[in-house]
């Protein structure tokens, strides 16, 4: 809830004469964030699948525990997806 209320009352500090300036600064900002987190988050991941050769130890079990970390992201996705969509 708090965090409605923290938008709520950013959106009513905007109001006024150049409100909509500062409202199109606001969602560029968030969705400039938003993008930059989701490119890092691609370049690590696909990073780590893509090399998983070249660490040290087994191929096969390294790329096993890698397989093994990515069931409970999936399950989470999965999980907040039908919730929150």
């Amino acid at each position: 809830m708090s965090c409605d209320n923290e938008l709520v009352n950013e959106w009513a500090r905007c109001s006024g004469k150049n409100s909509i300036y500062i409202r199109i600064k606001l969602i560029i900002d968030r969705v400039s964030t938003v993008c930059y987190c989701r490119f890092v988050n691609a370049l690590v991941y696909f990073g780590i699948s893509l090399n998983v050769g070249n660490l040290a130890g087994d191929m096969y079990l390294n790329f096993f525990i890698l397989c093994i970390v990515e069931i409970p992201g999936a399950l989470l996705l999965w999980f907040f997806m039908s919730r929150y969509v």
